[in-house]
């Protein structure tokens, strides 16, 4: 088998968005260095992009780098695997010959508009975001992969009764993710069972409808006994995407993933069965998958 190796991208820090806990502290520094193309030539130089490999284009907002095509159209002629991560607002501008060679673009919401208005910090961006979801999606409901974020119960039932909500869920790829505070002690969070009820309800509602869902950051443990036993029960040790090497600029070199490795959410979470369904992205990489009657371990 071929060393499939994902290859990370920040390729500008400027954003358009105003994110209550922007994961990124140089964009929420006003950091506004771009990367320019030859940096981008350079890795190449270095490892080979590879057909096989998977890029991630990131930000800030990456379709705000003065650069974002121009870097599109170089490493497109290198994989197929281009995945972008962006939060929509300018996607409508753009051609679907330039939209297509992305493999996925990853959207994020929210909530219904004024909730993620109000999270991001943008008066009319949830507008401009939904407007680029339908504009691709009647294109081609497989290229978004719809990516909620939830807070609580308030902004979970504020998304299953909004009135885009059948917009939303075009695409056929969705997950839902819990929502990661700045700073936040991930050891001592205890999800109310009441918010969990509802959240497997949604992942399995989803999954029903013939979608991919993924999930994560969510800790399995606390999910109904049912739940978990499907998960164990239709997970066959097949996984979607393995990447045996990550190449992240903010790691300065590449870096093997321990698939079987630990969390450090809870202590007792070292032995537990369920430990390769619940790590957080950031550690590995990897997150369950609801799909075609199986569950697979897949890629955030």
């Amino acid at each position: 088998m071929n060393i499939r190796r994902l290859f990370y991208f920040n390729i500008t820090f400027k954003c358009n968005n105003n994110c209550k806990y922007c994961c990124s502290h140089n964009t929420r520094e006003r950091n506004i260095a771009n990367v320019e193309i030859d940096y981008i030539e350079k890795v190449h130089a270095e490892y080979r992009i590879s057909s096989d490999d998977y890029i991630i284009i990131t930000g800030g907002e990456p379709t705000l780098s003065p650069h974002f095509l121009k870097i599109i159209h170089y490493l497109s002629a290198l994989t197929t695997h281009i995945i972008l991560y962006t939060n929509g607002r300018l996607l409508w501008k753009y051609n679907l010959t330039q939209l297509n060679k992305f493999e996925r673009i990853i959207i994020p919401i929210y909530g219904n508009k004024e909730i993620h208005n109000e999270y991001i910090g943008i008066a009319h961006g949830y507008e401009d975001t939904i407007k680029s979801i339908k504009y691709i999606n009647t294109f081609n409901p497989n290229k978004i992969e719809i990516k909620l974020v939830i807070d609580n119960n308030e902004s979970l039932k504020s998304i299953i009764d909004s009135e885009d909500l059948s917009i939303i869920t075009m695409s056929n790829n969705i997950s839902v993710n819990r929502l990661i505070k700045l700073k936040e002690n991930l050891s001592n969070y205890i999800p109310n069972s009441a918010f969990i009820q509802q959240v497997e309800k949604v992942i399995l509602s989803l999954y029903e409808q013939g979608k991919s869902v993924k999930f994560y950051d969510w800790p399995l443990c606390y999910f109904s006994d049912t739940f978990k036993d499907m998960i164990m029960s239709n997970y066959d040790g097949q996984s979607d995407l393995m990447f045996n090497i990550i190449n992240c600029p903010a790691n300065r070199k590449p870096y093997r993933v321990n698939f079987d490795g630990q969390t450090n959410i809870y202590t007792r979470c070292k032995k537990c069965v369920l430990i390769k369904f619940c790590s957080q992205i950031m550690q590995r990489y990897y997150c369950p998958v609801l799909k075609n009657n199986k569950i697979i371990i897949g890629v955030e």
